[in-house]
């Protein structure tokens, strides 16, 4: 809808894939740039962008004030996320996953990060709340310079 381009970085080969065959179903494929990898390492070589978002990621990342502070710093504009609400029953579903993935040998673990501190984190980056709409879940969240 008018992006000139983009650059979407993912963890996994499978998700980058699955982007790239709707990037060129979509007749995008030229304006794309595939990243696989962690986007806090791979953030030197990621330039800034009108428009940032994280959807459903800040739970995938441990140390979310180091992936927030990477990813706002790149944000000129907009900088969209979702993220889970701190209901007891989704942290319970989060812990049972972790729980079942721990003992299958999985090292992958999600996270319900404190919204407080989501919030906290993007206003130290120069960012202030500009649209929330909160679903039983999840916080839909944009924020803007």
């Amino acid at each position: 809808m008018g992006a000139q381009s983009a650059v979407h970085v993912d963890g996994t080969a499978a998700s980058i894939q699955l982007a790239k065959e709707e990037a060129a179903r979509r007749g995008h494929t030229a304006r794309v740039t595939f990243l696989q990898g962690d986007f806090v390492a791979l953030a030197p070589q990621i330039p800034a962008a009108d428009v940032v978002t994280l959807d459903r990621v800040i739970c995938c990342y441990p140390d979310m004030e180091q992936l927030v502070a990477a990813s706002a710093s790149r944000a000129r504009k907009l900088y969209g996320a979702v993220f889970p609400r701190e209901r007891w029953l989704f942290k319970m579903v989060l812990a049972l996953g972790n729980y079942v993935r721990r003992i299958r040998g999985n090292e992958f673990r999600s996270y319900v990060h404190p919204v407080r501190a989501i919030d906290a984190a993007l206003r130290r980056q120069g960012l202030r709340p500009r649209s929330i709409r909160d679903t039983f879940l999840w916080r839909v969240a944009v924020y803007s310079r």
